[in-house]
């Protein structure tokens, strides 16, 4: 009898097949994990556009003296004006918030991406704290969505005319025991 030295067609077939289904399964892995990859990075992207139009928001209201709302056909826009006259406006586009603004530095205008169908609203309370607006932005739950972070509700309230160093404490809010100094 000959001794065999070789591999047989039908072990090569076995080892190409064993092989090829590892390499499906890496695939896949792969596939889902740079789709996850996207999705974190789209969220974070948002969180951190949030965290901006926040602060944006909260130093707009806090050197503001007045608001008031100006609804037309377009839309409704949100307007703060300055103890100089100057004016802030945020107004809502499809999947877009705008603020124009005046600087001492010349006209100031930012945007920020919003989800898709999300609701934006700028209300003044009525109630303990007459001077407290309040910016909420409410998206829209896909159906479709399959992947990734579900945006949530973002609420931002700040006070009229209340620079942040300067502040009272707002009814309801904890007391901070740091040293305050008011304004009046």
């Amino acid at each position: 009898m000959m001794k065999r030295t070789g591999y047989s067609l039908i072990e090569m077939v076995v080892v190409i097949g064993v092989l090829s289904a590892v390499m499906s399964v890496a695939g896949y892995i792969l596939h889902g994990l740079i789709n996850a990859n996207g999705a974190a990075r789209e969220g974070l992207l948002e969180q951190t556009s949030f965290a901006r139009l926040a602060e944006t928001f909260r130093a707009d209201v806090r050197a503001a003296e007045e608001f008031r709302v100006d609804s037309d056909a377009e839309g409704p826009r949100w307007i703060l004006k300055k103890a100089d006259g100057s004016e802030i406006v945020y107004s809502r586009e499809p999947d877009r918030l705008f603020r124009r603004g005046e600087t001492t530095a010349g006209d100031a205008s930012r945007d920020w991406a919003l989800p898709r169908g999300a609701v934006v609203t700028i209300e003044q309370s009525d109630e303990a704290a007459p001077k407290l607006l309040t910016l909420t932005v409410q998206p829209v739950e896909e159906p479709d969505r399959i992947a990734g972070p579900r945006t949530r509700e973002l609420r931002v309230e700040a006070q009229l005319a209340r620079d942040r160093s300067l502040a009272e404490p707002v009814l309801g809010a904890p007391s901070q025991t740091s040293k305050e100094t008011t304004d009046e």
